[in-house]
């Protein structure tokens, strides 16, 4: 074996573990905002209350303190990773990458003279965002079906009924594309096996060739498992 050919062997063999061992390392930062019912009041956060932070896709769980009306948490996961921020009496869920998070808690009015926590996550984060946008404008393309689907049904005018119903179809078309679209775009991913399980149109059909396209490590990953069951449930319907 020539020289240079032994040295990038003995390279590679070296770099093996650090290469199939990819980590994500994750910064979590949250302040709460308690203007409204002030710092004393039993429902806002205050120093040594506790914040906890699980995942979904493993068995870790942490645990830290409030102090000057902040939390942290810092860590290592070995791939992009579904956690809650689990707070008193509500919860947060945060997707976690190689990324830092900056969480506000503002505390905010809610209806009949109450006060609850609003929240707002501000990342880089590719899952998050990618999580974000999905399901924002899914969200919003789902309201739009349901309030022409209302329309249609309430409406008496045969041409006024049609024209609801061109923009239904549209709406639908856009619905269906969202997801399938990602898919495409996003193919043989983490983050994207597992948003997949959000598809209002998800069926087995729709989504087994990309199962059986997934890369090994996210095949036999928490997200492959999650959606091979998801779609072996859709089989038998």
């Amino acid at each position: 074996m020539k020289p240079c050919v032994c040295f990038i062997s003995v390279l590679l063999l070296l770099l093996a573990p650090f290469l199939s061992s990819a980590q994500y390392h994750y910064i979590i930062e949250g302040k709460f905002d308690n203007s409204l019912l002030g710092d004393a009041h039993p429902f806002s956060f205050k120093d040594g209350d506790s914040v906890k932070l699980y995942f979904i896709n493993s068995k870790q769980q942490y645990a830290t303190t409030v102090k000057d009306h902040c939390f942290r948490f810092e860590g290592t996961i070995d791939t992009p990773s579904v956690a809650m921020l689990d707070m008193k009496k509500f919860g947060v869920k945060v997707h976690l990458d190689n990324s830092k998070y900056n969480c506000t808690f503002p505390q905010e009015k809610v209806g009949n003279n109450k006060v609850g926590y609003d929240f707002n996550i501000e990342t880089s984060s590719f899952f998050h965002n990618l999580s974000k946008t999905l399901f924002q404008k899914s969200g919003a393309l789902e309201a739009k079906q349901r309030e022409l689907k209302e329309l249609i049904e309430n409406s008496d005018d045969s041409y006024t009924k049609n024209t609801y119903k061109e923009e239904l179809e549209i709406i639908e078309k856009d619905l269906s594309a969202l997801f399938l679209d990602a898919s495409v775009k996003y193919k043989g991913t983490y983050e994207m096996t597992y948003l997949l399980n959000g598809d209002p149109y998800f069926s087995y059909d729709r989504y087994i060739h990309y199962y059986n396209e997934l890369p090994d490590q996210v095949r036999n990953s928490f997200y492959g498992k999650l959606l091979y069951n998801r779609l072996q449930a859709k089989k038998k319907q």
